[in-house]
């Protein structure tokens, strides 16, 4: 089962986002629209409610936000997250950020830097299969 984290739009004022609800054997997936301009980059991250950071695009903290491509509509992301492999049933805070210049996964999730956009979205994992 795969799940499309976000449709974010890099241009676009925010739109409500309803929780997103899925089991701990779901595969997420990010998706991005963009406009037509070049340059643009993502940091998705999340918190769980320990305050734990995940990285999911890039994957780790020292790496430069991904770069996108222009005028794109619901394009994915060339890798996804299992979320067993290090998540656990609970509510997880996610940020879905972007910018229009380099800049490393850690700086953007500790508040440095401007985003151009910043979208909230809360995930709901419950408990897989019996």
């Amino acid at each position: 089962q795969r799940v499309v984290l976000a449709e974010a739009r890099a241009a676009e004022p925010p739109l409500p986002v309803p929780a997103l609800r899925c089991t701990i054997d779901t595969t997420l997936q990010v998706a991005y629209a963009t406009p037509r301009q070049e340059g643009l980059r993502m940091v998705v991250y999340g918190r769980d409610p320990g305050g734990s950071l995940f990285f999911y695009a890039p994957r780790r903290p020292t790496q430069v936000a991904v770069p996108l491509e222009p005028d794109a509509i619901s394009r994915a992301l060339d890798w996804s997250t299992r979320l067993e492999v290090k998540h656990a049933p609970g509510v997880y805070d996610l940020r879905v950020l972007f910018f229009d210049r380099p800049i490393l996964a850690g700086e953007a999730a500790s508040g440095r830097g401007s985003p151009l956009q910043a979208l909230r979205l809360r995930l709901e994992v419950e408990g897989g299969r019996p």
